[in-house]
């Protein structure tokens, strides 16, 4: 069931940056983008806290039957909320996907992410273990430093959107990175 929703997942962020990418006015589309990555960035903040819970009232089946339930939710909701007309009828091959990634533009900011998001998350896998060796950080305080570390998250996707609208993307991006 993990694998099957990280598929999904890996199938629906990138549409949701295409549509919002497609449907924002060129002046906006940092902002539109950005509102979609704090979706993200919110869902993981609420989710695994929500989960968490879910699993141990209920047991984990029941978390995963929540997710479902949540993804018919969201199917519903788009199927109302988005323009009919948005549907392409265009057929790509396998090396019409791959394509992209021989680009070396696509290809530099692929890597760069990859490097930035590891390094985000193996700061997060490490950070409970560092924070209680160092200073006895207890469980609940870990927990509230992780809350403000997610609306610091939130907080940092909306001004990134206001920031690429104001400054590009590149130096938006390099910006980031470098204080990253």
């Amino acid at each position: 069931l993990r694998v099957l929703a990280a598929l999904a997942a890996a199938v629906v962020l990138p549409t949701a940056l295409a549509l919002a990418s497609t449907l924002a006015p060129p002046e906006r589309r940092g902002r539109h983008l950005a509102a979609v990555m704090t979706g993200l960035t919110g869902a993981v903040l609420l989710g695994v806290p929500l989960g968490t819970w879910i699993g141990s009232l209920w047991g984990w089946p029941a978390t995963f039957v929540f997710c479902g339930v949540l993804g018919l939710v969201a199917l519903a909701l788009a199927a109302r909320t988005l323009p009919g007309d948005l549907v392409e009828e265009e057929h790509r091959t396998l090396s019409d996907l791959v394509r992209p990634l021989v680009d070396r533009t696509v290809a530099a900011v692929l890597v760069i992410t990859v490097l930035t998001v590891a390094g985000n998350l193996a700061f997060q896998t490490y950070v409970a273990v560092v924070l209680a060796g160092l200073s006895g950080v207890t469980p609940v305080v870990l927990g509230v430093l992780l809350v403000c570390s997610g609306i610091g998250g939130l907080l940092g996707a909306q001004a990134s959107g206001h920031l690429v609208d104001r400054f590009g993307p590149l130096r938006t991006l390099r910006g980031s990175v470098t204080l990253f």
